[in-house]
């Protein structure tokens, strides 16, 4: 699978996913209402739509492999929890001042 359309995965009570390397493209309002703790995106991943994430009230981890955060707009992460975003050695600042830090209490934690 290559792309996740839009509202693919909405209201559908998915608690996990796990998305392959061949990933392109996440839709939309994809995973929009659902029971999502932490997702890890991979890096072949290069456009996330509007409001992918919305509503996930349960999703605090979200686990990255880009150098440099790809452009998403502020709502992808709307209405969730996160509290942990795990991002590449020395891109820490990269995130923090993009949207993919829109919560001022986000933690984010370089890895190897």
């Amino acid at each position: 699978m290559t792309s996740i359309g839009n509202q693919a995965f909405c209201r559908s009570g998915l608690t996990g996913i796990t998305l392959g390397n061949s990933m392109i493209s996440i839709g939309a309002s994809a995973f929009d209402s659902n029971g999502l703790t932490s997702i890890k995106i991979p890096n072949s991943v290069t456009s996330i739509g509007d409001q992918a994430f919305i509503d996930c009230t349960n999703l605090n981890t979200v686990d990255v492999s880009w150098n440099q955060p790809i452009p998403i707009t502020q709502y992808v992460f709307r209405r969730t929890r996160l509290t942990t975003l795990y991002v590449p050695k020395g891109a820490r600042d990269l995130y923090a001042n993009s949207n993919w830090c829109v919560f001022p209490d986000t933690n984010i934690i370089e890895k190897d």
